[in-house]
């Protein structure tokens, strides 16, 4: 999340770095240059201005419904804004359904924040423990067959070595 989070950073960055402010003016355009990042980095992407409100995101019908607040998570705004964190990776909610969430603080060229970008990472927590399942159920086969052929190896070389011997 953090690599992602950082690449989305970048990408906005060299797009963006010569505003002085971001303003609901921007809105439009904002929000196309979010979806289509959306659609090369496969992640939602909201940005929020100073002031914690919503600006653009890549997925308005989130917003749209409800299922969010156009406010940014206050614990997140808190840790951008008082103690000036340049990551924060949290869980949030919608409702019981739980996904962890990254925000980094958005700044122009002269390095004045000017707005903060917000990844919330909605695959549910039974995709990454299987995908992590998988992972291990592979690494372990490999190690058995690994070490059933060093073992055969061996064997054969004992019983070769004894016959010689003989």
């Amino acid at each position: 999340m953090s690599e992602k989070s950082h690449s989305v950073l970048i990408e906005l960055e060299h797009k963006l770095a010569m505003e002085e402010s971001l303003s609901s003016e921007l809105e439009q355009y904002l929000s196309n240059l979010l979806y289509k990042l959306s659609l090369v980095f496969f992640s939602d992407i909201n940005l929020y201005d100073l002031n914690g409100t919503l600006l653009a995101t890549s997925r308005p019908e989130l917003f749209n419904k409800g299922l969010i607040s156009t406010q940014m998570n206050p614990k997140a705004f808190n840790q951008m804004t008082n103690l000036k964190n340049s990551l924060l990776i949290q869980k949030e909610s919608i409702g019981d359904y739980n996904y962890l969430s990254a925000y980094l603080p958005f700044r122009n060229e002269r390095n004045k924040p000017i707005a903060y970008l917000n990844l919330p990472y909605f695959a549910k927590q039974d995709d990454l423990t299987n995908e992590i399942s998988t992972y291990l159920v592979a690494f372990i086969n490999i190690y058995v067959i690994l070490t059933s052929i060093a073992i055969l190896i061996t064997l054969i070389f004992q019983t070769t070595s004894r016959n010689l011997f003989n």
